[in-house]
């Protein structure tokens, strides 16, 4: 019953509903159960509380102003990120001149990363959301992994996650923001990878090597060239 209760108005986290629901149902049971003004009073405190559970919403706190279900939500967001340790975070951006539609709509064709990312081989996608990526690391060695599509937002952004069974997410991340003075795209690439934790990460390392910032940079400026003179690479986007 907690759980499927939804309102704007909820302002208890989830740990304290499911508490006041189990704590008001006790209270409520030991006051019917001793029958005394007393232990009335604490049967109806115990309702107060089963209401707190049930709802998710409580009086005291929305005079407070205070709101526990965003705090847990933040928390729960937070503990969903990969830790510290052992991971590669690279990012870089530049600024390219054109509009963020055009962009966004050339990357989302998985078929035209290899043009950008020089380590590529192909890329082919299985539908919409899957993939699967081919790519050569140093002395000829290759690498494939299938891949999904997440955190898509239109003209925004587009982030693919590396599949593998018991591994950790490695994600390559692209965002596309409108330029302040409204002239051109700010596209940030991004590189995520751990390579202590998953085999994959440990291939990702030997794919982008010492310098991973070097190959974003590399691909933002082969990006920047191929969308901006090569007028088919719009049309075909």
């Amino acid at each position: 019953m907690v759980d499927k209760i939804t309102s704007g108005n909820v302002n208890v986290g989830q740990s304290e509903r499911w508490l006041s629901a189990v704590g008001g149902g006790a209270l409520v049971f030991y006051g019917l159960k001793k029958r005394s003004w007393s232990s009335l009073a604490l049967a109806v405190v115990g309702g107060a509380f089963i209401y707190r559970g049930a709802t998710g919403r409580c009086p005291v706190y929305q005079v407070l102003e205070i709101d526990t279900s965003k705090k847990e939500e933040e928390v729960s967001e937070k503990s969903e990120a990969p830790p510290d340790g052992g991971w590669v975070n690279v990012e870089k951006s530049m600024l390219i001149q054109r509009e963020p539609e055009v962009l966004y709509r050339f990357l989302q064709n998985v078929e035209n990363l290899p043009r950008v990312l020089g380590h590529l081989e192909s890329v082919r996608g299985k539908n919409h959301h899957r993939s699967h990526w081919i790519a050569k690391a140093a002395k000829g060695i290759e690498l494939d992994w299938e891949a999904e599509a997440i955190n898509e937002k239109p003209n925004e952004e587009i982030t693919w996650r590396a599949i593998e069974d018991g591994g950790i997410d490695n994600l390559i991340s692209v965002h596309f923001e409108k330029a302040p003075n409204k002239e051109g795209t700010l596209v940030r690439f991004s590189l995520q990878y751990n390579p202590d934790q998953s085999l994959l990460g440990a291939a990702f390392a030997r794919l982008f090597g010492e310098s991973p910032e070097g190959l974003l940079e590399e691909a933002l400026s082969q990006f920047k060239q191929i969308i901006e003179t090569d007028p088919s690479a719009s049309e075909a986007a």
